[in-house]
């Protein structure tokens, strides 16, 4: 059975989910859109869960010791690539963490790692790309680019780019919003009138209500890709549990930074 798969170029999952208590869930949110609802064809109303860059975090999560930068102790020999940052600020990051992996600005703007990344992956200005080698060089540095997919519009004329070889999403059927709210209170002075000596920001003192809407599940539905396997659906229930993630993006100035990469030489001998 397995042996099929070796000659074909796609594997299609379709898993039945279902919340893990209740039947509501609080959806994923954007600041200028709200929850992302649509329209099928046939007039049925849909909402996307957990799109393809939010599964691919959560994945690439997985392989973190804790919340990173460094990978997990198990998956130590894999390549990727730790940058040092130093000036304003003492810490780390890593092409595991960083929104746009190998093409985060602290380290594609390292002159250490950029000239072998350009040398490896045969890019040159106004010449085709070598699809085969671009591959290669990726794979050096960081396999988990390769996995989830990377766009390298911080190189040069920004001409790489590599689909997610894995991506999966998650959806709802026929969801309907339950309006509901809340409210912060304030145990001492509701009005907001007393505030403390040297904190007087507007808005976090007084009663302040607001509302919410989540959308109670008809049917989930959750979808994975992956290139070189077998297209299939195969169809089981399961409890998938769902709740209000949040992604805090802080804005860090230039500094000075090293890139190195790890686990070269022989990536899979641990």
């Amino acid at each position: 059975m397995f042996q099929a798969l070796n000659k074909t170029p796609r594997l299609l999952l379709e898993v039945e989910l279902k919340p893990i208590q209740g039947d509501r869930f609080q959806p994923t949110g954007f600041a200028d859109l709200g929850a992302a609802v649509y329209e099928r064809p046939d007039g049925q109303r849909m909402l996307l869960v957990e799109s393809a860059q939010s599964v691919a975090n959560r994945l690439e999560h997985t392989c973190l010791d804790g919340n990173g930068p460094r990978i997990a102790q198990e998956l130590e020999g894999l390549p990727y690539v730790l940058a040092k940052l130093i000036g304003h600020t003492e810490t780390e990051t890593s092409s595991l963490v960083e929104a746009h992996r190998i093409n985060s600005p602290f380290i594609i703007s390292n002159e250490t790692f950029k000239k072998p990344f350009i040398e490896k992956s045969g890019w040159a200005k106004g010449k085709p790309l070598a699809w085969k080698k671009i591959a290669r060089a990726i794979f050096f540095y960081d396999p988990n680019a390769l996995l989830h997919g990377v766009f390298m519009a911080n190189l040069e004329d920004g001409r790489i780019k590599i689909p997610r070889a894995l991506s999966g999403f998650v959806e709802a059927e026929d969801v309907r919003e339950a309006a509901s709210g809340g409210v912060k209170n304030n145990p001492i002075d509701p009005t907001g009138k007393l505030r403390a000596a040297n904190y007087d920001k507007k808005d976090v003192y007084s009663n302040c209500p607001f509302a919410t809407d989540k959308l109670p599940k008809l049917n989930f539905r959750e979808r994975r890709r992956e290139l070189g396997r077998k297209a299939c659906s195969p169809v089981q229930f399961s409890c998938y549990p769902l709740a209000k993630w949040a992604t805090c993006c802080e804005r860090i100035a230039p500094y000075e930074n090293a890139a190195e990469s790890t686990g070269h030489g022989a990536p899979w001998a641990k």
